[in-house]
């Protein structure tokens, strides 16, 4: 990761914490949750992908489950079984058993920050998702 990357990092976490009115996070692991992309942007997505091999939780699902997640222009297809788990960085045609939509701060603060969605954030949009029941143990699936 470049120093401008570093550097770029810090002031996003800096900007989002002072939009809701926490104190910022000096841990270098939150600094740099995400990986540049093409355009030189943090994506939030590759971060998290990057994580996700550490923190997979064996056992949570005993049969196949298949997410696809949009988070902004990104997008991911993650499937998950009792085992192991695969993500695949496209958006593809093929049937899933949950579809998520959403943006990457809304993702960043469930994902990092513990939020828990409510029925208001499906129902205002800022969360559009076909099965929303099968969420909460894919983040059970790695550690969330």
């Amino acid at each position: 990761m470049t120093q401008a990357t570093i550097i770029n990092n810090i002031r996003q976490s800096f900007l989002y914490n002072l939009l809701f009115k926490k104190m910022p996070d000096w841990n270098s692991a939150t600094l740099c949750r995400g990986a540049v992309g093409e355009t030189g942007e943090l994506s939030m997505l590759d971060g998290i992908i990057r994580e996700m091999e550490s923190s997979f939780c064996k056992g949570i699902f005993t049969q196949r489950k298949s997410f696809r997640f949009v988070v902004g222009d990104a997008a991911a297809t993650v499937v998950v079984d009792a085992e192991s788990y695969s993500v695949t960085r496209d958006e593809t045609a093929l049937a899933v058993d949950c579809y998520c939509r959403t943006s990457a701060e809304m993702f960043g603060r469930i994902w990092y920050d513990g939020y828990r969605p409510g029925i208001m954030d499906f129902l205002s949009g800022a969360i559009e998702c076909d099965n929303p029941l099968l969420l909460p143990r894919f983040l059970r699936a790695f550690g969330k």
